[in-house]
């Protein structure tokens, strides 16, 4: 027998996966943990959240309200104590802590002294708490694989929910009117559902079952719809990217099973050749009206002059609630900018953005460290919508775009225990 070296926690840790039995249901509560009530909040949230919420919502309702409760009650009130953070952390904690610290001070600060408005400083902070949403979840989520399959399918199943309410808003889908999408939601816009999208169709390159196949393409078919009806180009080119990306992989691996897709995709195209004709026909309408960027440059440039008004402002910046003229919605004063990087410039200035900026390329680099520089389908699919939101779109102050942090801070750990898996799945057939 092949000797692993079980001392270590991550081998600790496949063992338990690859051994677990389905618990008695008479030990069942015995092991409702308090911990594991925090998680089931946290998925509450979720669902609930994909069902009747909204990433940028207008006013507090009552599933906004429910909502917050939820993730309240999942948070550990002791998160930030020392003995709940006495396991090694990972290499992300330090940047993200220097960056709550800042941004919880200096740009509300800032944003008092301006006389900003208390609502929008008060949306601002909303924003932050998601931008740092996996220091809150440290304990909860830190070396518990299974969670994160948990979390991970949440994930999946809120894009999916999301383009179903997007398209009910403009189509009769019966039942589901019910939970329709208003014209300003913009859930097709959410990162799930590019990240549900990518990660649908990396599975189904993979072996599986027919029943297993024959249900991601259905979801996937609704995931593309959706971003084709509301003509997201930046999600739909990105999308198209990836997919060409896993695609060629599985060819230079596995030709004999990629021949099969390649005749199916060869098929849809010619089949569905009007309608695809027809939205690239939309898109690059789109495209010749407003541009490539749709005026981003021009939105980067109007921050600049915003902040760059005082050395105060571009070291700190204007301040949580700060407002600019943005040329992209027609030189409205508007509290958001469509991207991450111009929106922590506009409010915390040249130290935020730097501090941000830290706390990102951690995040990323941890991932990429923990997955070894391999191209997956889970690599894509969250790296694709983070870049989406953190250079042209708005959707970074919505909590799902602190999901998406979510998954991409705690994967490196379940990353590690699959590979371990496979080491000691490798290891038993010798």
């Amino acid at each position: 027998m092949l000797e692993i070296g079980m001392s270590t926690r991550v081998s600790h840790l496949a063992t338990r996966l690859l051994t677990s039995r389905t618990t008695p249901p008479f030990g069942m509560l015995k092991q409702c943990t308090l911990s594991s009530l925090r998680f089931g909040f946290l998925i509450g949230a979720i669902i609930l959240y994909a069902l009747f919420g909204a990433p940028t919502p207008d006013s507090l309702g009552l599933p906004e309200i429910i909502i917050a409760v939820m993730l309240c009650l999942s948070i550990s009130p002791t998160v930030f104590a020392a003995k709940a953070n006495s396991r090694p952390q990972p290499p992300w904690t330090p940047p993200a802590l220097r960056l709550l610290l800042y941004c919880a001070l200096i740009p509300l600060a800032f944003g008092i002294i301006l006389g900003n408005a208390p609502t929008l400083i008060a949306r601002d902070m909303i924003a932050l708490v998601f931008l740092v949403l996996p220091l809150f979840y440290l304990p909860l989520l830190q070396d518990q694989p299974k969670r994160f399959m948990y979390l991970h399918c949440a994930c999946l199943t809120c894009g999916v929910i999301f383009s179903l309410r997007a398209l009910a808003q403009i189509y009769n889908l019966g039942p589901l009117s019910l939970i329709a999408a208003d014209s300003l939601s913009y859930l097709a816009n959410s990162p799930l559902v590019l990240l549900s999208a990518i990660y649908m169709s990396g599975r189904l390159l993979e072996p599986s079952s027919i029943k297993k196949r024959a249900a991601g393409l259905f979801m996937l078919c609704i995931l593309l719809i959706t971003m084709a009806v509301h003509l997201q180009r930046g999600a739909l080119g990105l999308f198209a990217l990836a997919f060409l990306i896993l695609l060629g992989r599985t060819v230079i691996t596995s030709p004999a099973r990629a021949l099969p897709y390649l005749a199916a995709l060869a098929a849809l195209g010619v089949y569905f050749y009007e309608p695809a004709a027809h939205i690239i026909g939309a898109l690059l309408y789109k495209t010749d009206n407003h541009g490539v960027l749709n005026m981003r440059a021009e939105e980067w440039h109007a921050v600049w002059e915003r902040i760059n008004a005082s050395p105060a402002t571009l070291l700190f910046g204007a301040g949580w609630g700060a407002q600019y003229a943005s040329p992209a919605v027609g030189n409205m004063m508007v509290n958001y900018t469509h991207g991450f990087l111009s929106y922590a410039l506009l409010k915390t200035g040249l130290l935020g953005l730097g501090l941000s900026l830290v706390y990102i390329t951690a995040l990323i680099k941890d991932f990429f460290q923990r997955n070894q520089g391999r191209i997956t389908a889970l690599l894509l699919a969250l790296l694709a919508p983070l870049a989406l939101d953190i250079l042209l779109y708005a959707s970074f102050k919505s909590f799902d775009f602190g999901l998406l942090l979510l998954l991409i801070a705690f994967a490196p750990a379940f990353l590690a225990v699959k590979q371990q898996q496979s080491l000691v799945t490798s290891g038993k057939s010798l």
